[in-house]
C-alpha cells in the first residue's frame, strides 16, 4: 500500500509539474505578446503626439498672431485689429510701416489725430501666391 501511495503521489506531483510548466510557457508567451503590445502602443502614442504637435504648429502658422510676435518678420503682412465699433479691420502693409506706426502711437504722435491712432493688434503672413500657368504672365 505504501508503494502505491508513493506512486500515486509521484504521479500527482509529475502532473502538477507538467501543469506548472504549461502555465509558465503560457505566461511567457503572453508576457512577450504583452510587452510587444505595450511597445507598439508606446510607438503609436509617440507618433500621435508628434502629429498633434505638427498640427498645432501648422495651425499657428496659418492663423492670426499677436502683433508682439512680428519682431523677426520681413516684407508684407496682413495686419489688423478690431475698430471702435467692434468690426475687424485689416490691411496689407510692410512690416517696417507697421513697426513705425506702432512706435508713433506709443510716442503720442497721434495725440491730435486720434483717427490715425489705429493700433494693430494681430498679424499674419501673406499666403503664397497661386502658381502661374505656363505662358500666362502679364506684361
Amino acid at each position: 500500500m505504501t508503494d502505491s501511495l508513493v506512486e500515486r503521489l509521484r504521479a500527482e506531483r509529475d502532473s502538477a509539474i507538467a501543469g506548472r510548466d504549461r502555465v509558465r510557457r503560457m505566461f511567457r508567451r503572453h508576457t512577450a505578446r504583452s510587452i510587444q503590445a505595450v511597445a507598439s502602443l508606446a510607438r503609436v502614442e509617440a507618433a500621435l503626439d508628434a502629429k498633434d504637435k505638427r498640427i498645432a504648429e501648422l495651425e499657428a502658422a496659418l492663423g492670426w498672431r499677436p502683433i508682439e510676435t512680428l519682431a523677426n518678420t520681413r516684407g508684407l503682412v496682413i495686419a489688423g485689429s478690431y475698430n471702435a465699433k467692434g468690426r475687424w479691420c485689416c490691411e496689407v502693409a510692410h512690416v517696417d510701416f507697421v513697426r513705425e506706426h506702432l512706435a508713433k502711437i506709443a510716442s503720442g504722435s497721434f495725440a491730435d489725430s486720434p483717427h490715425l491712432a489705429w493700433a494693430y493688434t494681430h498679424w499674419q503672413p501673406l499666403p503664397a501666391p497661386p502658381s502661374l500657368p505656363a505662358g500666362e504672365a502679364n506684361g
